[in-house]
């Protein structure tokens, strides 16, 4: 760098100084020592060296962004294919559980608390019953923490088969992650009731949800507040589940 300094016109190292003012404190030397040394480069070219000096200038938002680690600027790169795989199988398993929970756990108990007929769309006629299935399952996974972690299993190996198009090692380790969820639904499924804890299925769908949600995972700010929204409104099903409602509402719903 000090070689740069001395073939570098005083003209230019104001400049050079000025500019570094505008960047972070920990980041001025070296950046001005890359300046100096670019313009060391251009010492026969007048032209070359202003317009290099008025590109400094247009670089600068960018360069104060990198100092910081600002996201705009992190490479345009597609998201690791492990994260993105990871986040659709526990946004999807999410969402189905807590509206699975809402729609066929929670609001016919409430109904049943008032002592009132069950709403025409929880009704289970022919034409619902896919539906009310599907949700029924969901609620079930919710509330029988082993059964949604047996799901989550299944869904991990049924991912890791159809994504033909990701790496070998992308599916080998998709494979073995549906082994070790089936292994722990397995020891779910094993505990004694009075050792199992409530909802212990959707506990580790949330934490796994907000393992996904800092930025050094490289998923998008949309799927990330996504993770976090439902990881919250799964850790609030959860802390209903532990209170005396939630258990009322667990022996009327198990019973």
């Amino acid at each position: 760098m000090s070689d740069a300094r001395v073939v570098t016109p005083a003209t230019d190292r104001r400049w050079l100084w000025a500019l570094g003012l505008l960047l972070p404190a920990g980041f001025r030397d070296r950046q001005r020592g890359e300046w100096a040394a670019d313009l060391a480069t251009l010492a026969a070219d007048p032209a070359a060296r202003r317009r290099y000096l008025l590109a400094t200038v247009r670089t600068l938002p960018a360069l104060r962004a990198a100092a910081r680690g600002h996201e705009s600027v992190l490479p345009a790169e597609a998201d690791p294919a492990g994260a993105i795989t990871a986040s659709r199988i526990v946004i999807t398993l999410l969402a189905w559980s807590i509206i699975g929970w809402l729609t066929t756990v929670l609001t016919p108990y409430l109904y049943s608390r008032a002592g009132r007929d069950l709403p025409a769309w929880l009704v289970e006629t022919t034409p619902f019953t896919p539906v009310l299935l599907v949700l029924g399952v969901g609620g079930l996974g919710t509330v029988v923490g082993y059964a949604l972690t047996f799901i989550a299993s299944l869904t991990t190996l049924v991912l890791a088969v159809a994504e033909r198009r990701r790496p070998a090692y992308h599916r080998f380790g998709g494979i073995m992650t549906a082994v070790a969820l089936f292994v722990v639904a397995s020891a779910q499924a094993g505990l004694g009731t009075e050792l199992r804890f409530h909802a212990d299925g959707l506990a580790l769908l949330t934490l796994a949800g907000l393992t996904l949600t800092p930025r050094r995972t490289g998923l998008s700010r949309p799927r990330r507040t996504l993770l976090a929204v439902l990881s919250c409104l799964a850790a609030a099903v959860i802390a209903v589940l532990h209170t005396p409602f939630g258990t009322a509402l667990q022996v009327w719903y198990l019973g």
